[in-house]
Parts: C-alpha cells; structure tokens; sequence
C-alpha cells in the first residue's frame, strides 16, 4: 500500500522504514552475547572499562565558575556575558554527571560497588556506542544531538573548545549558535544588546 491511500505525503514511507531498522538493530543488540571466553578475548567487563576509560580521558576540564562571573559580570548593557555564564554553568553540570558516573559505573564494573540498573543500562549504552540515558537531553543534563556517543563524545570537545576561547578571547564575532545549549537565551540576549 502506499502512503498516499492514507492521506499521507511520500516520505512517510521513508519514515516508516527507518523506525522498521531502527527496531530490528534494537533487537540483535539486545540479543547480543555479553560474555566472552578469556582465553579469546578480552570479555564484555574489560571492553567496557576501557570504553569508560578513554571517555574519562577526553572529558574536558570544567569551568571554574567564580573565575568566570568575575570575567564576565551580570551587566545590563552585554546581556552576553550572562549567557556565556549560563552556558559554562550548563556544561559544568554535563561534565560534572559524566565523571560521577563513569567513575561509579568503573567502580560497579570492578565490583567495588553494587552494580544498579542505572549503571547497567549504562554499560550497555556504551557497549552500543549510545550516549547514556543519564547524559542526554531527556534528563535535562545534556544537550540536543542524535549522534552516537563517539561523535556525541568529539561534539562536547568541540562545544567546550568554542566556549573556552570564548573565555580567553573575549566574546566572539561569529557564534556557534548549535552548539550552545540554549540557543533561544542567546537570541535573547542578542535582542537585548
């Protein structure tokens, strides 16, 4: 049948068989073996880890926020530097969940600490190459992206590299408007200015 008979416009078709795939990855994954011979290779705990670990390598360092109201003060004539604060302010936040629960997440893994559904589920997201639950936009903590968490995990670096030479060099002439967290407050501001 085609979409058409149901008052609908081509592309849904091309919808309808994305979510069709989308499902069935989601299905093998689920069924994926998670555990490995030793004698063969390295096993699902040991994969995970090192995933664990080389995201804790490439998380940025955070924003010292004091260092920054200072810098950049709440001034009614640059309603820029009020976003610029809350930017830095929303990634400390991002960055701060990341380094708790991957080191909670290494710790469960190591059986130091009992391992929880919330960081089961997050080894599996990274097993899958999925940003967490924990760091999306659903939570409130991350930021938009459909990306997978390799490119989600580059994107931050990216996002944290423009703001801290926003820091160091002043406020910019040309914005990165994506890759702000609230781009709406920064039209605002701009509005105001």
């Amino acid at each position: 049948m085609t979409p058409e008979l149901f008052g609908l416009h081509a592309n849904s078709d091309i919808i309808t068989n994305q979510n069709i795939a989308s499902n069935l990855l989601q299905v093998i994954l689920s069924v994926q073996p998670r555990s490995v011979d030793s004698r063969h290779g390295k096993s699902h705990e040991d994969i995970i880890e090192e995933k664990a670990d080389y995201i804790l390598e490439r998380v940025p360092d955070m924003f010292d926020l004091e260092e920054i109201n200072k810098q950049f003060p709440t001034n009614y004539n640059e309603s820029m530097n009020t976003v610029f604060t809350q930017e830095a302010a929303r990634y400390n936040i991002l960055l701060s969940h990341m380094g708790d629960d991957l080191l909670k997440f290494k710790d469960a893994n190591r059986g130091r600490i009992v391992m929880n559904e919330e960081l089961e589920r997050m080894g599996v997201s990274m097993m899958n190459n999925e940003v967490p639950i924990q760091w999306s936009e659903e939570e409130g903590v991350g930021f938009l992206s459909i990306k997978n968490l390799g490119a989600w995990i580059a994107d931050l670096r990216k996002r944290m590299a423009f703001l801290k030479e926003w820091q160091t060099e002043g406020t910019p002439k040309c914005f990165w408007l994506s890759g702000l967290f609230e781009p709406q407050a920064f039209l605002t501001g701009i509005k105001q200015n």
